[in-house]
């Protein structure tokens, strides 16, 4: 495992008078919690991008843990980046703890897979 969680990329770029936003998860064991939640971040991203008024039409691909959100005003698209950051960094912030601690139990103690909270 690396050193620090392996964080979902969020970068807001200008293209001509205009902003865009893009987020992509990185390939780690931690990013495992992007991938199980993908369904519940997709409605919550959907959610927010209602909120934001941010029409069909600006939305290239979005997705829980991939996206491209074109044709924003500077605020937008800072705040679009923040919220995602918000959101993505925690769990993947989360799992790569579990991850470590699960690393430092005897290997007859280590669980394969996360159980979920019932």
């Amino acid at each position: 495992m690396l050193r620090q969680p392996a964080l979902p990329k969020i970068e807001v770029t200008k293209v001509g008078k205009l902003f865009r936003v893009d987020w992509d998860y990185q390939e780690a064991p931690e990013s495992e919690a992007l991938h199980r939640e993908s369904d519940f971040l997709w409605a919550y991203l959907k959610g927010v991008l209602d909120a934001l008024d941010i029409s069909e039409k600006r939305r290239v691909c979005s997705a829980g843990r991939v996206g491209t959100i074109k044709s924003l005003n500077e605020d937008l698209a800072n705040k679009l980046a923040d919220i995602l950051r918000k959101t993505l960094n925690p769990m993947v912030e989360a799992e790569y703890k579990h991850l470590a601690a699960q690393e430092r139990l005897p290997p007859h103690l280590r669980i394969s897979t996360r159980l979920e909270a019932q």
